[in-house]
């Protein structure tokens, strides 16, 4: 793979993550928070029968990220769409 072509393959998968639907869990209470379409139905399913608690939640936060070539040093910055303000800086 090309310099060239492994820089947009990294910054394409930097996009899907902050993109991706988030869940959220951290031990105690035994509860896992997740946005919409975070997990798929065989997913809830076995973590209701392990005993957790599946709370459906509106998207929060926003990912503003920054990746920096290790090669070349270019920067780009990637939005997280779920809020319409802010920006992620690479000056």
């Amino acid at each position: 793979m090309a310099l060239h072509d492994s820089y947009l393959s990294l910054t394409v998968i930097i996009e899907e993550a902050v993109s991706s639907p988030r869940i959220h869990y951290q031990g105690l209470p035994n509860v896992v928070l997740t946005e919409t379409n975070a997990l798929d139905s065989s997913s809830l399913v076995d973590l209701y029968e392990k005993g957790y608690k599946v709370i459906p939640f509106l998207p929060w936060g926003a990912a503003e990220s920054i990746y920096i070539d290790p090669q070349t040093n270019k920067k780009s910055s990637i939005h997280d769409s779920r809020k319409s303000t802010g920006k992620a800086v690479t000056e």
